[in-house]
């Protein structure tokens, strides 16, 4: 089987065995490799940290198998499918205490990181009634600092003893239901305090394995817009809606029921069928939930200025995108984030993996001064945009074999004109983030009279020849490699990934990621840089890592039958330092089309629009002013 175009020019095409071979070559599973990645597959479960140790033993066979052609001598094809598929079933069930694993940990972790990012008071208090973390806002509020007995006279007497009870729940380890709400007065342990803070009491767990009983401020604040359209978005009755409002505001149900003229009974059942509708349990959830949705809006509410003088900073708002979100068929939901002036001179942009909407504060104050408006839609099973659950589309070439991958691009494609029609955009540029070019080519082989042009930062090109698979850094040659030969074994290596990120300091887990240039991994020493592509990271991998995988399996393969007709002008902005796509086989690649051009750019390696925004922006304008 050849993977490639013989008819492109220059290097030689890949050959990865006959058609009727298995993918693993001769001796790629020897028995003591067999039991060690076995070992370090249970091991990483609970350790993240032994990640790369799993990983270049991994690495190393797919080298051994691919250099071996993948094939298979007729005596070792019994016991090698036997060592492959026990192989497989342990990353399976390894996956699966991973996923527990880590799920515990983020959430625990995730806990105490809320109470000091809340915008609203926040604190956690141990079985002992012992103050374990609090936020600035709650202690300058209440009057309490950590480490200090939360007294009984901060809360109001008729909630002391339920209070009471959930801590003994606590100290008892049982299952229990803590009350849903408590007031804590404002001001510190008075009586005379006329003010109280309505607080929402969950119970929670510390990375230590602690129960604690959580305490965070629910809004009180009601807008009946953000009401509106908090309906909306969940899909409630106009009863549903009113009984949100009420909680919202602090109004007991016997109230709520009182204005409406109906039984107390009623208006309970009616909260509990609002409870179902969500998958809620407890009117606490319901109201952080709306808590989180309006500090969702509060944060995006800010709009670029449609004006900015070159010589200030960058506005703060600059860094904050509108977000927004559309309904698609079968019940799918697209997410975008919305970047530069409101009305600024639109342009499509299409995230990469890890690197997700990542922007230096020169781009975004050049985006306000150049009048762009960047439209950066999430792909499917990215961020908050639905995976895909799609018929395969006629518009699109595609691989049979390649069924969820090809369900990926297509319900992509979808998902960006149905954005430029809620935008009422007619045709723009794209710009496209390192594998992102393969859905801005699949877009522009479908809609063609929608693209202005494509501008790859970094991007990627179809890996057909072997030196340009030899000439990627071990890392990214494994991924390839691993994608292609052993796809089985991608579920749990991604999952693997994104819980090594997400145990490691951020610079450590950047490092590893951008290695390979010296002035990528000086940028890191940014922590401006650091901290927007880790929140980057963090905005691909909500939803885990199996569109992570896909994207994998989607790169690492020949992708050009995605590629548009030759009027749709390519521009890849390449760093020379570059060496997952390196700038001589991105030229290769582009000789067979007539009107793309590459421009390289020195002293930078993936991190081009933190080096040299300018460089890429200026390949957009040109875009721009042609069409």
């Amino acid at each position: 089987m050849i993977c490639g175009d013989k008819s492109l020019a220059g290097g030689k095409p890949i050959t990865i065995g006959g058609d009727n071979d298995h993918p693993i070559g001769k001796e790629a599973i020897t028995a003591d490799l067999h039991e060690q990645v076995i070992h370090l597959a249970y091991a990483m479960a609970s350790s993240p940290d032994r990640f790369f140790d799993l990983s270049l033993l991994v690495i190393d066979a797919v080298e051994r198998m691919h250099s071996s052609g993948g094939s298979i001598p007729s005596g070792n094809r019994s016991s090698f499918f036997e060592r492959y598929d026990q192989w497989c079933w342990h990353m399976n069930n390894a996956l699966n205490l991973l996923e527990q694993s880590s799920r515990f940990a983020t959430q625990a972790k995730t806990l105490v990181q809320n109470v000091f990012e809340e915008t609203r008071p926040a604190l956690l208090v141990n079985r002992h009634g012992v103050v374990a973390q609090v936020n600035q806002m709650a202690s300058t509020q209440f009057g309490v600092e950590q480490g200090q007995r939360l007294g009984k006279n901060l809360l109001l007497p008729d909630e002391q003893e339920l209070f009471s009870d959930a801590l003994r729940a606590l100290a008892q380890g049982v299952s229990f239901n803590l009350p849903t709400l408590v007031h804590l007065r404002v001001g510190g342990n008075s009586h005379s305090s006329p003010r109280t803070e309505l607080m929402a009491l969950s119970r929670a767990t510390l990375p230590s394995g602690e129960s604690v009983a959580r305490l965070s401020a629910v809004a009180s604040s009601w807008d009946d817009e953000v009401g509106r359209s908090f309906q909306q978005a969940f899909k409630l009755t106009d009863v549903d809606f009113q009984i949100v409002r009420a909680l919202a505001l602090g109004v007991p149900l016997a109230e709520l029921a009182a204005q409406r003229g109906r039984a107390l009974a009623t208006v309970r059942q009616q909260s509990k069928q609002l409870m179902k509708k969500l998958d809620l349990h407890a009117q606490n959830e319901l109201l952080r939930l709306y808590s989180g949705y309006l500090h969702l809006r509060e944060k995006s509410a800010t709009r670029l200025p449609a004006e900015h003088s070159p010589e200030k900073n960058p506005s703060p708002a600059s860094a904050t995108p509108l977000v927004a979100s559309i309904s698609r068929p079968q019940g799918r939901q697209v997410e975008y984030y919305v970047y530069g002036p409101e009305n600024g001179r639109p342009v499509l942009c299409i995230h990469g993996m890890f690197s997700g909407y990542s922007f230096s504060p020169d781009a975004l104050q050049a985006l306000v001064q150049r009048s762009i408006r960047l439209v950066c839609v999430w792909r499917p099973g990215f961020a908050g945009s639905s995976p895909a659950h799609v018929s395969l589309g006629a518009t699109i070439a595609h691989s049979s074999d390649q069924d969820m991958v090809s369900k990926d691009v297509v319900a992509g494609v979808e998902d960006l004109l149905a954005v430029m029609e809620e935008l009422k955009i007619d045709a723009c540029p794209i710009l496209s983030q390192v594998s992102g070019v393969v859905l801005a080519s699949a877009f522009a082989q479908a809609h063609p009279a929608k693209v202005a042009g494509i501008v790859a930062e970094s991007g990627s090109v179809p890996v057909i020849y072997d030196d340009h698979l030899s000439g990627m850094n071990r890392q990214f040659r494994a991924v390839v490699l691993i994608a292609r030969h052993a796809p089985e074994m991608l579920p749990f290596l991604t999952r693997a990934r994104i819980a090594y990120a997400d145990n490691m300091p951020v610079r450590d887990w950047l490092g590893d990621q951008y290695n390979a240039s010296e002035s990528d991994k000086n940028l890191l020493n940014d922590t401006y840089v650091c901290e927007v592509l880790e929140q980057a990271r963090r905005d691909t991998t909500r939803q885990g890592a199996s569109a992570y995988a896909r994207e994998i399996n989607l790169v690492a393969q020949d992708w050009s039958h995605y590629l548009p007709d030759q009027s749709v002008p390519y521009t890849y902005v390449q760093g020379a330092e570059d060496t997952v796509n390196p700038a001589l086989h991105v030229r290769r690649f582009l000789d067979s089309r007539k009107s793309a051009r590459l421009i390289e750019v020195s002293g930078a390696g993936r991190l081009v629009l933190f080096r040299q925004p300018k460089v890429v922006l200026d390949a957009l304008e040109d875009l721009i002013v042609q069409s």
